[in-house]
């Protein structure tokens, strides 16, 4: 509690230990001792864990599950596999290995093997992993003794290593150094954090995401609000008396705040990296199940894309390119393939769906691999395949109808309801639809890890090791499926802002933290190989509020998008006013 009291009394464990001591008033509860708590207690909770995993135990049985792998590693080549087990009524942590990353090929496969086996085979319908050799090899191993279980590449891991490389861009990595330089010079001397936050309040300019490139997403979003504020603080009766006044760098800071090509480049890249950070709060939603929505969003934020691009090839090309080269391996997935055309949202509400030979295909070989050992049951599926496409019987009930073309769409309750006259597509589409696509459960943060596994006062017993780990593990995620309505991006952890708080040292510096896949070289440059709980409907027009700056000076027309970033996100302000964009891309060439 010492080194993280913020994190503490911000938990909900902490009010209830607080009202349970309270129960006992002042000096009447004796304090456990360590023995205590790293024995019979810590046995206690563990223990109450896996009763409760027992209840999930039927719905893996029932809907079947999903068995995440999560990889990461840091820059002293330490390394950390996470393996979780996903149903439709939330993740467990099973168990987790810490090692040399040199040594992580040797303890896959074996880990991945014993948890499907503890889950029950039949059970498992995918494995989900980041594309790295080894995770990819280990999945191959499993698929040899179980071929029914599908490997899904991560879509959070895939989607993290777009942004990365769109922030890689010339332009974008240009205005994100300067943008880098403008926060970290702020954050860096006590006097200019101060008058920071008389000028926009104690919110500041940094905010925290679960991985890099959503801080430097949440970063530019604050940016762009705050811009008048920001040029009018850095004007010399304001800051002439503060010491960092005199700083080499002032002028340097200063031009940048005036630099209207900095804020126009700024905005560009704020829109270019919008549709896919909302493919992340699809697939990072807690509100419902991304399977059906994944194929949908990575197809919308392609036009989005275009669109914020003014449809002009030459701005967006570099960036479909980038998708395409990253995604475009995993489009075709069985799964996804699956999930998009067995949502009712979308294929009632674009027939052309039961025509797209891919889609088809994709739907046809999902059958196969997943019922590879029961052909009698393939059958009936394809057979009960025909009352869905046609909206026969239940399907085409009025009820039915209405449901089906709500964003907000239950897919397993509409599919339970109306699925009854086909038994066995609807058990499938339930089992397909209930599935995530993510590995990635829990924010990574070394600091907890350090202390059970490298610290030099951690743990010696490896036994008391795994079950704090357990515990630990369990209880976080037992929070986050407690706060679905938080946001899914957010982090409390500063790692993935340390590029943004630190003094920058020289443009070829990473702007924006790297994926920590097990393939990430330390070394490596940042251009790797490379919905709020984002229902399917889009909201209002984004409206960027700065009363200082007026269109008309610059010419250039305005750009009308959708704005997919509303005061749910947790900022606790809203676009204001009627104010104009702020900028158009109508003097941006191209992306060099």
């Amino acid at each position: 509690m010492g080194n993280h009291p913020k994190k503490f009394i911000n938990s909900k464990r902490s009010e209830e230990l607080i009202e349970a001591l309270a129960q006992y008033g002042p000096s009447s509860y004796p304090f456990p001792t360590e023995q205590e708590l790293k024995g019979r207690l810590l046995t206690n909770e563990v223990n109450r864990i896996k009763k409760q995993m027992l209840n999930h135990r039927e719905s893996w049985e029932k809907h079947g599950c999903s068995i995440l792998v999560d990889a990461w590693s840091d820059r002293r080549s330490r390394c950390l596999v996470n393996v979780y087990v996903h149903s439709q009524f939330g993740t467990r942590f099973v168990h987790c290995v810490a090692t040399a990353k040199h040594c992580i090929e040797f303890y896959m496969v074996e880990l991945i093997a014993n948890c499907v086996e503890s889950v029950g085979a039949k059970n498992v319908v995918q494995v989900v992993c980041d594309t790295t050799p080894f995770c990819v090899k280990a999945c191959e191993s499993i698929q040899e003794n179980w071929p029914h279980i599908f490997r899904t590449p991560c879509a959070s891991y895939l989607t993290d290593k777009m942004l990365i490389s769109v922030c890689a861009l010339p332009r974008a990595r240009s205005v994100l150094f300067k943008a880098k330089l403008l926060v970290g010079f702020i954050y860096n001397h006590k006097s200019s954090l101060r008058l920071l936050e008389q000028v926009i309040g104690k919110q500041g300019l940094v905010r925290v995401g679960i991985t890099g490139p959503t801080t430097t997403f949440f970063v530019l979003r604050r940016l762009l609000m705050v811009r008048s504020k920001l040029v009018n603080m850095f004007t010399e009766e304001d800051c002439k008396g503060y010491k960092w006044w005199g700083h080499p760098k002032v002028d340097e800071i200063i031009g940048v705040v005036r630099d209207f090509e900095f804020w126009r480049d700024l905005y560009v890249t704020f829109c270019v990296m919008g549709p896919l950070v909302k493919v992340l709060y699809v697939v990072h939603s807690l509100k419902m199940a991304p399977m059906g929505f994944i194929y949908a969003a990575m197809q919308q934020a392609k036009d989005e894309i275009k669109k914020v691009c003014l449809n002009r090839e030459e701005l967006y090309e570099p960036v479909l390119e980038i998708i395409d080269r990253i995604w475009g391996a995993s489009a075709d997935r069985p799964l996804y393939m699956a999930g998009y055309y067995l949502n009712p949202l979308y294929f009632y509400g674009n027939r052309e769906i039961e025509k797209n030979e891919n889609i088809v295909n994709g739907l046809i070989e999902c059958v196969q691999q997943m019922y590879a050992d029961d052909v009698p049951v393939r059958d009936k599926i394809i057979a009960e395949l025909g009352a869905y496409r046609e909206a026969q019987g239940p399907f085409g009930n009025s009820m039915a109808v209405g449901q089906r073309s709500d964003p907000n769409i239950n897919l397993d309750n509409w599919w339970a309801l109306y699925g009854y006259k086909t038994p066995h597509l609807q058990a499938m589409a339930r089992r397909v639809l209930s599935l995530t696509c993510t590995a990635s459960q829990l924010e990574k943060c070394w600091n907890t890890f350090d202390k059970v596994f490298w610290d030099k006062d951690s743990e010696p017993d490896w036994k008391v090791r795994s079950k704090l780990m357990f515990a630990h593990a369990n209880l976080k995620l037992e929070k986050k499926w407690e706060e679905k309505g938080k946001d899914t991006l957010a982090a409390y952890h500063v790692d993935n802002a340390y590029a943004w708080i630190a003094d920058i040292v020289s443009e070829d510096e990473d702007i924006v933290a790297p994926v920590t896949g097990l393939e990430w070289d330390p070394d490596s440059d940042l251009n790797l190989e490379t919905y709020q709980d984002s229902d399917p409907k889009y909201s209002t027009e984004l409206k960027v509020t700065d009363e200082s700056y007026d269109s008309s000076n610059e010419g250039g027309d305005e750009i009308y998008v959708e704005d997919y970033y509303d005061d749910t996100l947790g900022t606790g302000e809203e676009w204001n006013g009627e104010e104009e964009y702020l900028w158009c891309l109508d003097k941006v060439e191209d992306w060099n």
